[in-house]
């Protein structure tokens, strides 16, 4: 087909010409919600979803609730969710979030809806990655004013849908099923990753060996008596301090990191000159913790600036520490929950300069040991870092590939003697 002049404008934007446009009334056999109610739930029972189930793409059937058998039947007489259904959250937060049913077991719906496909005209795993597709749309057209997000069933009704052939939808929701796969494998693989970088963290950061004795050649120190501590500043009002000049101080804010970074590359601002004398000049390897959000996250520093008062800088530790068994060890376990326990009774956890003061470190003497340490750390840092990069990679591919399979910009089903377009 020459996709030049193979589409056609629909209401949903350009499609095949051999593609059809439906409400989901009239393409779904069945469109109803689950009870209204709130019914009692039980230790041991059938399970009872609500909207907070409902994941993209996914069920949470782990952290459901159970309901007695008497009321699940009542409620399945008139919603009765099966094997290759959609479930579609509509009021809330998560509204227009859909999932496809995938077990052949029963259970109970609150407050979310439920679309039958009808097997003729729409396939149950086409529809559920047309909605995600679709999602944005359907949620900015529903949204207004301050009541919450609500999606009625003759709202549901009235969405439309493409509808390729029955075999071009079962060809597209198998390639973007297999692409699924491999994003889960891959998280599965990040979270292993995440378990076993945490035990390590755990075994080669502690002071103490299996039998609870220190270990040989280990000390503890307190933070404040071995590193130097201060706080940001801001220049006021910030706004006359600001500059667009490249040659300008780095004006380094939370903005400027990444919960999946260690280090701090570059800021986004800069000030002028004048402003260095009322803020903190921080410089290359230097520690920074943010002392509110994102709670003790330490980053290092691999360019020079200010900071504002939102941070803490730990400076002067070189001849105490190597710097990225510091990283490991304030990224722990072992001083995260120090921070807590020292900022517990405050309304807010916030961090001062006397709490990460107060704070005990430890570490082997030798500096050949705890470079050891972290270059263990490291290398399985290291491969998180390449499987966060390839999991970034794959749901960047899906979205592509939902962008041109669902809206038949590439056909990898035709009808008869078309060649498919290679993906």
């Amino acid at each position: 087909m020459d996709m030049k002049n193979g589409l056609k404008m629909t209401e949903l934007g350009l499609v095949p010409e051999d593609w059809e446009i439906e409400y989901l009334s009239n393409c779904c056999s069945k469109i109803t919600d689950g009870t209204h109610d709130t019914p009692k739930p039980v230790a041991y029972g059938i399970p009872f979803l609500t909207a907070v189930h409902i994941k993209e793409n996914r069920i949470d059937f782990n952290n459901c609730y159970y309901l007695p058998v008497p009321v699940h039947e009542a409620i399945f007489k008139r919603c009765n969710p099966e094997k290759n259904d959609v479930l579609m959250v509509n009021i809330g937060a998560g509204v227009a979030t859909t999932a496809l049913v995938e077990v052949d077991y029963e259970f109970s719906l609150k407050n979310v809806a439920l679309l039958k496909p009808n097997a003729a005209k729409l396939t149950g795993s086409f529809l559920n990655y047309w909605q995600v597709f679709y999602k944005k749309n359907i949620v900015s057209s529903i949204i207004g004013g301050g009541a919450q997000p609500f999606l009625s069933l003759s709202q549901i009704g009235k969405l439309k849908i493409p509808l390729p052939a029955i075999p071009e939808q079962a060809a597209i929701a198998t390639a973007l099923s297999d692409m699924d796969a491999l994003i889960t494998q891959t998280e599965k693989l990040i979270e292993k990753k995440k378990a076993i970088k945490k035990g390590m963290m755990q075994r080669l950061l502690s002071p103490y060996d299996a039998e609870g004795k220190m270990k040989i050649g280990w000390e503890i120190l307190q933070l404040g008596e071995v590193i130097k501590i201060s706080r940001g500043g801001s220049p006021r009002p910030i706004q006359n301090y600001l500059t667009a000049d490249p040659s300008g101080i780095n004006w380094i804010k939370i903005g400027d990191t990444s919960i999946k970074e260690k280090f701090i590359t570059s800021a986004q601002e800069k000030i002028i000159t004048e402003g260095i004398y009322q803020s903190r000049q921080v410089f290359v390897g230097d520690f920074l913790l943010s002392n509110s959000m994102s709670f003790g996250r330490p980053y290092i520093l691999k360019i020079e600036g200010c900071i504002h008062d939102g941070w803490l800088v730990l400076q002067e530790y070189q001849n105490t520490f190597d710097s990225d068994y510091l990283y490991y060890l304030l990224s722990s376990n072992f001083v995260l929950n120090q921070y807590r326990s020292l900022a517990a009774g405050s309304s807010v956890l916030n961090l001062n300069k006397e709490i990460v003061g107060n704070v005990k470190l430890f570490k082997p003497r030798s500096f050949q040991e705890q470079t050891s340490i972290a270059k263990t750390l490291n290398s399985i840092e290291h491969e998180m870092s390449h499987l966060n990069a390839r999991h970034e990679k794959l749901l960047f591919l899906k979205q592509s590939m939902m962008q041109t399979l669902l809206t038949g910009k590439i056909r990898i089903y035709k009808p008869e003697h078309e060649p498919a377009t290679p993906i």
